[in-house]
């Protein structure tokens, strides 16, 4: 099990505001000591960057190239997803233009983890608005539906999906919320493309007991995104300064049998630039003590 970290780890500097882009982020990385890194592409739909010009194959060829001279490598990516709060994705969405561009940056991101060298993209499931509670086969099927495009790509560059766990937000029951429900759109589609990222920080707000729910998933966990929280926000903060039960979560995915790389989905912090790489450092070492759990 290695250590990784994402590519939106540093965010912003606290002296200027500035975005740290990812190529510096993997520099530092490396240089911090994590092995493997993830491209958070959830924001890809949301505004300006790299990847939103028309050289994003280049930008995305010249940050693997910068990765392989690190020495290390692009394992996943985070596709982008719609936020329920976020005032853009409301107001993108609004117009049929606006998903079509949507599900073309979504494509672009399944081809950008694949030049980067990554095997999983990560994928929030949606809930199909017309199916009632509890009613999975609609929200598998529709799942399926929405996603065709993307399926068809990730078949053709031998990138899988894999579906994270998340949680009920604005008093909406979501799908995908119980390992039960992402088990059920695996089995259903009897296709090793198609498996799980477990995100930990929300499993623990959705249950008490989140070891028995990596359980139910085993070895279908082919992701991982390691952050802690109070148990009701999701705060993405380092681990062991919430409430997750990290002796029981890591011995849970080794019993599963799950071998995916541990990375790192921890919010950037404010701490001056000069002070971030000891921080990261630290973040090394907890994520170091949390493999030796793994057993």
């Amino acid at each position: 099990m290695r250590i990784g970290n994402m590519t939106s780890a540093l965010g912003v500097r606290r002296e200027t505001g500035e975005r740290i882009q990812p190529a510096e982020v993997v520099r530092r990385c490396a240089a911090d000591g994590f092995e493997v890194m993830d491209i958070n592409l959830c924001g890809l739909h949301r505004g300006p960057g790299m990847f939103r010009g028309e050289g994003w194959r280049k930008a995305a060829e010249e940050l693997r190239n910068e990765a392989e001279k690190c020495g290390v490598s692009f394992v996943q990516s985070h596709l982008p997803y719609r936020s329920m709060s976020m005032k853009p994705d409301v107001e993108l969405f609004s117009t049929p233009e606006g998903a079509e561009k949507y599900r073309e940056l979504s494509l672009r991101a399944i081809e950008i983890t694949h030049i980067l060298g990554g095997k999983w993209a990560v994928i929030h499931p949606m809930n199909d608005r017309e199916a009632v509670v509890g009613d999975n086969e609609a929200h598998i099927q529709y799942n399926l539906r929405i996603l065709d495009r993307e399926i068809e790509l990730c078949h053709k560059l031998n990138v899988g999906l894999a579906f994270e766990n998340i949680f009920d937000q604005y008093h909406l029951r979501r799908f995908g919320m119980r390992a039960l429900e992402l088990k059920q759109l695996i089995d259903y589609c009897h296709d090793p493309l198609i498996q799980a990222c477990w995100d930990v920080g929300h499993g623990n707000i959705t249950t008490e007991d989140q070891s028995a729910a990596i359980r139910v998933l085993g070895d279908h966990i082919k992701a991982l995104h390691i952050h802690d929280n109070n148990g009701r926000d999701d705060l993405h903060v380092f681990p062991f300064t919430g409430t997750v039960k990290w002796e029981s979560v890591m011995n849970a995915l080794y019993e599963s049998g799950c071998k995916a790389d541990l990375v790192l989905e921890t919010t950037g912090s404010r701490m001056p630039d000069h002070l971030r790489d000891e921080e990261q450092k630290m973040l090394v070492s907890i994520c170091k003590h949390l493999v030796s759990l793994y057993q």
